[in-house]
């Protein structure tokens, strides 16, 4: 299992303590793993583009999911297809789509990631993709993972509302 240090660090975690079963794990995210060195933080509820920096940084420093090379890609894969399912319940929603930190809002056809601006050197899109079609008189300066194509990128309208996964630094190191 895992949990947050002091200094907001994911670290390991036996769920069983010397004081026995503790609560500690009632309170660790739903769905949380890591991989090499970064733990991945799954949100259910549905976000809006701009929210997510936010909601990631409050999160343990963390930033919205990015996807650097073809190993992270698979995991990132895994990690999502063996999510538990959600019940339906109000302001729950079937994971279809999550939220990755790249937009090309600067430089149409640029994508960059937005924890710190950099240059996207892997890339995995559907196929079409990106298309940037305007719906709505609103374009698609966003990419999310999608369900439906193999959670290959889409860019898409940063209106959108998605799940969400923050990134955060393993202090540990290598794990997956």
């Amino acid at each position: 299992m895992m949990s947050r240090a002091q200094d907001w660090a994911w670290v390991q975690q036996d769920c069983f303590t010397s004081q026995g079963m503790v609560s500690v794990c009632e309170r660790l995210p739903t769905h949380l793993e890591c991989f090499q060195d970064s733990c991945y933080q799954l949100f259910y509820a549905r976000f809006y583009d701009w929210q997510t920096e936010d909601k990631c940084n409050a999160t343990g420093g963390g930033h919205v999911l990015e996807i650097n090379s073809a190993e992270e890609r698979d995991f990132v894969k895994g990690f999502l297809n063996t999510a538990p399912p959600r019940r339906k319940r109000l302001g729950e929603f079937p994971l279809t789509s999550v939220w990755l930190g790249a937009t090309d809002s600067a430089v149409e056809g640029e994508f960059r990631w937005l924890s710190d601006n950099s240059e996207i050197d892997f890339q995995d899109w559907a196929r079409g993709q990106p298309a940037n079609i305007a719906s709505n008189r609103m374009s698609q300066d966003c990419v999310a993972l999608d369900l439906f194509q193999d959670w290959r990128w889409d860019d898409v309208s940063c209106h959108n509302t998605n799940a969400l996964v923050c990134e955060i630094k393993n202090v540990n190191g290598s794990s997956g």
